[in-house]
């Protein structure tokens, strides 16, 4: 994990998602991520600040679970499939992957004004997914 990140462990059961896994970020008191119909499950964009990055990692039982770009790590934040977003707003990027026999997701909400240090921290974070066993 990033120095200066934090992870917090979560698990979602709504009538559109069942998830469990983490949400790991350099912002103190995330709620724990939103599962809303037509988008990926992720970090709460309205409180990530322009310096901020939060990802979540978890398994994704909902219907926006992808079927056709499905990764094996070693993963790269080139991966990552770019959101669009609103000037000054954070973006969402997402990607799946698959491991243990599972398919997961991993989406990133980016700050507007989160550059350098936290883009490589999150390219870091990214490349460091493994499964063992």
């Amino acid at each position: 994990m990033p120095e200066g990140w934090r992870a917090t462990h979560f698990s979602l059961d709504t009538a559109i998602s069942s998830a469990q896994g983490a949400q790991i970020s350099n912002i103190s008191g995330l709620p724990r991520p939103a599962a809303e119909y037509g988008t990926p499950l992720q970090t709460n964009g309205t409180i990530v600040p322009g310096s901020g990055i939060a990802v979540v990692i978890a398994t994704d039982r909902g219907p926006e679970q992808s079927s056709e770009r499905v990764f094996t790590p070693p993963l790269r934040s080139d991966d990552l499939t770019e959101g669009s977003c609103l000037a000054g707003s954070p973006c969402l990027d997402v990607l799946w992957f698959r491991g243990a026999g599972r398919i997961f997701i991993l989406s990133a909400k980016i700050g507007a004004n989160a550059y350098g240090r936290q883009q490589d921290a999150l390219a870091s974070l990214i490349r460091s997914v493994r499964f063992v066993g």
